[in-house]
Formats: C-alpha cells, structure tokens, sequence
C-alpha cells in the first residue's frame, strides 16, 4: 500500500470524495492543498508517491524523501521537478500532457486577437474613462499576416490548426520535428533567427528548458521585425522580461500578451507589469469547466498505472530501463 501526499495545488483543483476513494484503494491518502517549504520538507520523509503543481522539487526535498517513488505533477510543464535528481534517486516523474492541449491552444488564439486589436486598453478606456474614442488604440490586422511559432508539440500544433482559417503564412522553428511533419501541418520549417526576422506575430509552445530559459534575450528582440506582437502561453522564464520591456520601449514589439510570468506569482517586480501595452493573466490558459476533473482523472490514472508497473507519461524513461515492475 502506497504513502500519497496531494499538495501545492491551486486554481481550483480540488479533490473530491470519489476521487479520493479512487486513490483511496492503493494506500492511504492525505491531502494539503498548500504547504509551506519547511511543512513539505517534514512530510514528504514518509510518502511514496507526490502528487503535485508547481512545487518546487529539488535535491533538499528529494535528500529528505527517503521513501519516495513516484512523483505526479497535474499539468504539461514540469520544469518545477529537478528531473535529473529524481533519476538519481530511482524516483519516477509522470506528468499530464494530453489534458490541456484544446484549452491553451484557444487561450492562445484569444491572446492573439486580443493583443493585436487591443482589446484590454480599450475595454479599460471604455470602462474608465466613459469615453467613445477608438483613436489611441493601434489595432492591427491578422488575416495574411505571418505567424511564427515557437515549438510545436500537440499545443504548438493544436494551435496552428486553429489560426490555418486565417490565411496566415506559418512559420515553426522546432529543432525536435521532423521538417516533413512541419510541412505537413501546413506550416514553413524555420530556424530560430529567421522566425524572428519575419514574423509579425509570434507565439510561444515549447517547455522551459536550460536550453530554453531567456530565448527571446535582447539579442533575439534585436532581430525581430519592427512592430511585432508576442504571444506567451507556454511558461515564464522563456521571455526575459527586462528585454521584452526594452524592445516595448523602442518599438520593436508593439504588443505582448503574456499568461505566464518568470517569478510567478510574485510578480510585483517584474518591469512589464504596468507596461500599457501588455495584457497579463494569471497563468490560467489550462482552465475550463473540463480541465479540472480531466486532470484530476488522469493523475489518479497515473498512480494506478504506476502501481500496475505499467506507468504512462513518464519525464525521466530512462529509469523504466533499470525497473521491471512497481507494484507493491
């Protein structure tokens, strides 16, 4: 029977009483929707499997959990996990890529119009000041225009299904899709550079990643077209704020619409905040009335498989190569 710690969980992930008698079956459950660091050092010393979203896993926590084989994370990115460490300590890293990819994608396409056609400002223009005056507000066409996207995985892709009606000429810079693959959604196989130096609207899907972190650098906005519109759904730390506010200043991008932010949630220094001509919202492209049930559902499917020694949507696979069996 397993030891399950549900923690760090927000935004209205709640267990509920049959998914808990669900996980209830394996082992004894206990739930805390948030802990402190020092409360999650002391509990996890006897827990075998975490269930988890945007806790901060580490060596120190990884050091403490003696026990620990599993660990489940309720979203996409897991970038939260030091999976290298949990490799090392024979613990399994399972995720849930396949719940959110519809909800982002659409997130995504709203931000696109959203900040193409400053939708905010002049709401809040509108609201504010009382006032019907559509001349500040620098709407910008879509139709025809050209799309680059950043990673194309099944959100990436999904996405670009849902902007083909557009008549859109797509870029994809995505070192880890075969270029055919690229073609046949529709879409131009591009580098990095030449994404940036053409595409007047840019939209962010690939993992933060060492490789991945401050991507979009002031050297990566120095090549970008004059004018350009950012879109970030994917996750903070990829944009490095400070150059996007830069190239906000000068110009070169016009427009930014970010879900995610690089010290979320403490924002409150983050020099795009208050930027006008940026429309922030609190990581919350994941959401609608079926991602919440969905995601709870599949982490607990998660756990089952891994009990059943047949676990799914594993981070770190290479681990399955050194195991044959987990059932306890």
């Amino acid at each position: 029977m397993y030891r399950i710690l549900i923690t760090g969980l927000g935004a209205g992930i709640v267990y509920g009483p049959e998914d808990l008698a669900r996980l209830s079956r394996l082992g004894d459950v206990r739930v805390c929707q948030e802990m402190t660091r020092e409360e999650l050092l002391e509990a996890v010393a006897d827990v075998d499997v975490l269930m988890t979203d945007c806790t901060r896993i580490d060596a120190e926590v990884f050091h403490r959990a003696k026990d620990l084989e599993l660990i489940v994370e309720h979203g996409v990115g897991y970038d939260n996990i030091d999976v290298a460490c949990a490799t090392a300590h024979g613990v399994l890293v399972c995720h849930t890529p396949e719940v959110y990819t519809v909800q982002v994608a659409e997130m995504a396409v709203a931000a696109l119009f959203a900040a193409s056609k400053f939708l905010y400002q002049a709401v809040s223009d509108v609201k504010g000041a009382a006032r019907w005056n559509s001349a500040p507000f620098p709407s910008r066409h879509v139709s025809g225009k050209t799309l680059g996207i950043i990673g194309c995985g099944r959100i990436g892709s999904a996405f670009l299904r849902m902007m083909a009606g557009f008549h859109m000429h797509i870029l994809v810079c995505d070192p880890y899709l075969p270029e055919s693959r690229i073609r046949e959604l529709g879409a131009e196989p591009v580098t990095l550079e030449a994404l940036l130096e053409r595409s007047d609207i840019i939209s962010i899907h690939t993992p933060k990643t060492p490789e991945t972190f401050h991507m979009l650098d002031a050297r990566a906005f120095g090549r970008m077209k004059k004018g350009a519109i950012l879109i970030n759904t994917a996750r903070g730390g990829i944009v490095d704020e400070a150059a996007l506010a830069a190239a906000l200043e000068d110009g070169t991008v016009l427009a930014a619409a970010l879900d995610v932010m690089e010290g979320e949630p403490h924002i409150a220094d983050s020099p795009v905040l208050r930027h006008p001509r940026v429309l922030l919202t609190p990581h919350m492209a994941w959401k609608s009335e079926f991602s919440v049930p969905a995601v709870i559902d599949q982490c607990i499917k998660d756990v089952c498989a891994y009990a059943e020694g047949k676990p799914v949507f594993v981070c770190n696979p290479e681990l399955l190569e050194q195991e044959e069996g987990h059932g306890k």
